[in-house]
Parts: C-alpha cells; sequence; structure tokens
C-alpha cells in the first residue's frame, strides 16, 4: 500500500466516522434523556404532585384519624411537612369548618370536581401547577399546601411541557413550550395516572449534558480505531504472505524430522519419522509451522508448501541407507487430496525418486475440513493400492473424525499430545485417552502417540496397546544432517 493510497485511507475512515457519530448523536442524546429522566422519576412525581407514590396511602390514613383538633391532631399536623419535604403546610377543618391551626379561619366548602382524584385526594391547580392537596373524610377536611414550584427546568422555563392523565381525561401542567417537541418520556405516578414530559431541544440539552458529546467522541475514536487496526493487521497479512511467497521460492521452508519409535525387547528401535515443516529466515531463525500454516491456507500457498516439501523429501530420502520398512509421514491437508489426479502424481515423483511407495506415508491433518470425501477417498484408495499407509492425525482434535474413519480407507490414528499430558495428571483423566485407544484396538487400527515426554507416559500407552511412539522424550525435530547421523548410528537405544 503505497503512502498516497494510506492516506487516503486514513482520511476516509476519519471522515466516515465523524459522520456515524454525528448521525448517532441524536439517538445518544435521546438515551442519556431517558437514563437520566428514569433514574429521577421519583424526585420528579414529588415535584409535580408534592407527594411521592408511596405516601399518597399514608396520608389518607393520617387525614381519617383525624375528627377534631385535639393535641393529637395538631402534632400530626405539625409532623406532615417534617415526612413530605414538598408540603409546607397542613391544616384540619372539622365539620363545623374552624381550622384548626388558624382558629379564625372558617373552611368554605368546595363543591367543584378536582382537577385530580386519587384515593380521596383531590389535587387543585393554580397557575398550571399543582399548589394544593385536600382530602375529605366523615370527620373533616385535610388540607395540604405544596411547595411553590416554579419550573422543572429552573434555566429553561419555557422548554417542558407536563400532561397528566387519569382515565382518559388529560392536562397540562407548567409551561408549554414554544415550539415542537423533540423528545417525550412517560411514567407512570400510580397506576391509572400517567405522566408525559415534552421536551423541546434545549431541554434535552439541558438534562443530557455533555455526556452525548463525550459518548459520541468515544464511538467515533473507538471506530476510528478498529478500522486502523483492521488495516494494520490486513498490511501485516499481506507483508508476510509477500514473506512466505519469497521463502517457498528461496526454498527457505526445510524439512525436519522427528523420530518415531517402536517398543522392542527392553528399548526402542526407530522405525519411522514424522516431516515437519520449519520455516528458516535469513538470520537463521526458525519459525514453526503455527505462525504461518494458516496464513498459507487462508491465502491458498499451501498446495505449494505440500508439493515443495514432498519434492524435498524424496531428494533427502534418497541419499539415505534406510532400514528395512522404515517410513516417513508427511501431513498432508484434506483439500490436496481432493484435487484431480494428486495420487498419481505423488506415485509418479515416488517412482522417479526410485523409492519403494511404502516408504512414504501420508499424515492427513484436520486443521481444515474436507469439502469432498468421495474425491478425497479415490485418491487414497489409489494410494493404498501402491502400498503406502494413510494415518489420520490429531485423531479426535478436528473435524468429523470418527466420520472420515469410516468414509476413508485409513489404516492408523495419531493421538494428539493433549490426550498423552493427562497420563501425568490424574488416572481419571485419561479416560478420553483409553477410549481412544480402546476404538483403534477394537477397528484393528495401527496407533501412535504424540508428544511422549517421559517413561511414566511411555509406559502407560504401550501397556494400553499404542503401536508407537513420537515425542521429545525420543528425539527432537531435527534437521535432515542431524537426521542421517540418528539413521547411520544404531536406532536402537534403551531409555
Amino acid at each position: 500500500m503505497n503512502l498516497i493510497l494510506k492516506r487516503q485511507t486514513i482520511f476516509g475512515v476519519v471522515l466516515v466516522s465523524v459522520v456515524v457519530s454525528l448521525l448517532l448523536f441524536i439517538p445518544i442524546q435521546d438515551w442519556v434523556v431517558d437514563r437520566k429522566l428514569s433514574d429521577s422519576t421519583s424526585e420528579f412525581a414529588e415535584e409535580i404532585f408534592g407527594l411521592v407514590a408511596s405516601g399518597i396511602e399514608d396520608i389518607r390514613k393520617t387525614a381519617d384519624s383525624m375528627d377534631d383538633c385535639s393535641p393529637t391532631t395538631i402534632n400530626q399536623l405539625t409532623a406532615i411537612p417534617s415526612d413530605h419535604p414538598n408540603i409546607v403546610k397542613a391544616d384540619f377543618y372539622p365539620l363545623e369548618g374552624r381550622s384548626c391551626i388558624e382558629s379564625s379561619r372558617v373552611k368554605e366548602w368546595d363543591k367543584s370536581k378536582p382537577l385530580l382524584t386519587i384515593d380521596a385526594l383531590r389535587w387543585e391547580t393554580n397557575k398550571k401547577r399543582f399548589n394544593r392537596i385536600s382530602v375529605t373524610t366523615t370527620s373533616g377536611m385535610l388540607i395540604l399546601t405544596i411547595r411553590p414550584i416554579n419550573e422543572l427546568l429552573k434555566d429553561c422555563p419555557k422548554c417542558i411541557a407536563v400532561n397528566v392523565a387519569q382515565a382518559g381525561s388529560t392536562f397540562n401542567l407548567f409551561a408549554s413550550i414554544t415550539y415542537d417537541y423533540e423528545h417525550t418520556f412517560q411514567f407512570s405516578y400510580i397506576d391509572n395516572v400517567n405522566v408525559v414530559f415534552h421536551l423541546n431541544k434545549d431541554a434535552k440539552r439541558i438534562i443530557a449534558g455533555a455526556t452525548p458529546i463525550y459518548l459520541s467522541m468515544l464511538i467515533c475514536m473507538s471506530a476510528i480505531l478498529i478500522v486502523l487496526l483492521l488495516a494494520l493487521n490486513q498490511s501485516d497479512n499481506r507483508m508476510l504472505e509477500n514473506l512466505l511467497n519469497e521463502a517457498i521460492d528461496k526454498q527457505a521452508l526445510k524439512p525436519f524430522y522427528q523420530p518415531i519409535v517402536k517398543r522392542e525387547e527392553n528399548g526402542f528401535r526407530i522405525v519411522g519419522a514424522e516431516v515437519l515443516v520449519r520455516w528458516i529466515t535469513r538470520n537463521g531463525k526458525t519459525i514453526l509451522p503455527s505462525s504461518f500454516i494458516p496464513l498459507a491456507e487462508q491465502n491458498n500457498l499451501i498446495d505449494r508448501i505440500t508439493d515443495q516439501l514432498i519434492d524435498n523429501v524424496l531428494a533427502q530420502l534418497v541419499r539415505l541407507q534406510l532400514p528395512p520398512n522404515f517410513f516417513v509421514s508427511i501431513n498432508i491437508p484434506p483439500a490436496y487430496l481432493e484435487k484431480k489426479n494428486v495420487a498419481n502424481k505423488l506415485i509418479k515423483k515416488i517412482e522417479l525418486a526410485g523409492l519403494s511407495y511404502d516408504v512414504i506415508s501420508l499424515e492427513v491433518t484436520e486443521r481444515t475440513p474436507f469439502k469432498n470425501l468421495d474425491k478425497a477417498a479415490k485418491s487414497i484408495e489409489i494410494l493404498k493400492a501402491k502400498g503406502m499407509s494413510v494415518k489420520l492425525d490429531d485423531c479426535g482434535m478436528g473435524y468429523g473424525a470418527f466420520e472420515y474413519l469410516q468414509s476413508l480407507n485409513i489404516d492408523t490414528i495419531k493421538i494428539d499430545l493433549m490426550f498423552v499430558k493427562t497420563i501425568d495428571i490424574e488416572p481419571k483423566n485419561t479416560a478420553i485417552l483409553d477410549a481412544i485407544i480402546a476404538f483403534g484396538k477394537t477397528s484393528d487400527l495401527h496407533i501412535v502417540a504424540e508428544g511422549v515426554e517421559n517413561n511414566i507416559q511411555s509406559d502407560y500407552l504401550i501397556d494400553a496397546g499404542v503401536d508407537m511412539l513420537q515425542g521429545d522424550f525420543f528425539g527432537e525435530p531435527m534437521n535432515f544432517y542431524n537426521f542421517r547421523r540418528v539413521l547411520t548410528g544404531s536406532t536402537y537405544f534403551t531409555r
């Protein structure tokens, strides 16, 4: 990616992120407003009605307990403003109509229809706000004076309108907004009384504060960061792909050999080896296949690597004096076996090298699944007819191992080191390992266990019926020259 293209990409990412954050600002602001209003519904209800919903029943019971201007009643009236902060005064008028607090005042009974009635409580309004609550009982009337509230948004007196609805009847409280509202918020005061706030853009700005701006900026910056990271990762993958192509061209992917042994008398004999590819860099650093094989599979380079690896292994094997029945296993991805004429091409390569067919053994990997088992099965049958062994690598770890064993003519399974490691932990943890071994024996399959690191694992596996072992305990993966040195000496050893 050249510099101009990178700059254009970065500019485009920033521009799109800014546009998206601007488009999301209004929804974010509405969400913040709803969150803040939801957290404050109790406070808003108390400001509007003078009472929280839970206080209605307390006031009604208090009113029912009053029947005259006794000291008990006076004490109750004095306590009401203390218990309910938005009530500034409470007075009781017995049936004769004289105030308990101001004895000179006589109540004139109001027979008009109340604006809002809840459980014998009547709300009255003055200048578009509730200013008094009256409670009529069989003994008189309790009058509660509500604290004056100028507006819910003191910095914006005309930014909000409040509708209160009861039983299909709706009335407005507070100043109506001077232009169209942009947002509504509704909550229930009690079951049959609903409150609806109508907010204009100034009201939303005051309630939400700077939070929507910060959230929009956070989304914008996060989007930019994510896209840039993806772009950098894509750039890194492209660079690694180019390096991998260069490594293939320059034969930098080398076959390493790890011995496979079989128990013989009191020791072990090397009967084969698995080929493990290693990327040797210019400075001599070794890169393991886990770092580049997945990328090769994604970018259709795995076939080139496999073909080159087979060619290099065959070229090296002809330089060795191999022991009788010795085999070398090469990892083959499922897609490779599904290609047309791949079996015949492999047979021809072995013939040109002048090697016996049974020297080469194929290990089918399970990193990716088979897409066409029928094609793979035909390739395997051709190879098996020539006497080649086909193994299933990492049995139990990948895609549909048992389906492959049923559909493909596989003669050997390889147990992954993950199961072998359970031997050193607790006996109960070897249940899966034991099941795989039992399955292999019942199915008349040869069994190879990978990742063997000590005598305990070795003895356990041999006693359980495993045919061959592989792991650092018997020899680490080595280059061809060290492998030739091992085979030149005695292939029998003790541990």
